[in-house]
């Protein structure tokens, strides 16, 4: 059985459509942040997904995004943002009350 567990995603093309299809097909909550809000973001919406506009690159838009979410799935293409969103990322994630212990980290 799926968790129950909100479920941010990011990067909603390629793998990450793929892992909220499937997180929705399951019925789990799901919270997609995108940089635009367009076609793309509407089919996700069709889907079940919550959409909010945010940039990987800024701690208040990630902040944001993980405000009440139990696990997070990060996608991002290879850019040359890439290392600065993944460091953003794991930097909120770390000081987010919910995300601040290991022990609520999926093994």
């Amino acid at each position: 059985m799926p968790s129950r567990q909100r479920v941010l995603v990011t990067g909603a093309g390629g793998v990450g459509r793929t892992v909220i299809e499937r997180l929705r097909a399951d019925d789990v909550p799901v919270r997609v942040l995108v940089r635009r809000d367009d076609d793309r973001s509407a089919a996700l919406r069709r889907l079940g997904a919550e959409v909010v506009l945010g940039d990987l690159t800024r701690p208040e838009t990630v902040a944001a995004g993980l405000r009440d979410m139990g696990r997070m799935y990060f996608a991002m293409p290879v850019s040359r943002d890439h290392l600065l969103a993944a460091t953003v990322v794991a930097t909120v994630a770390a000081s987010t009350p919910t995300w601040t212990s290991w022990s609520a980290c999926p093994r």
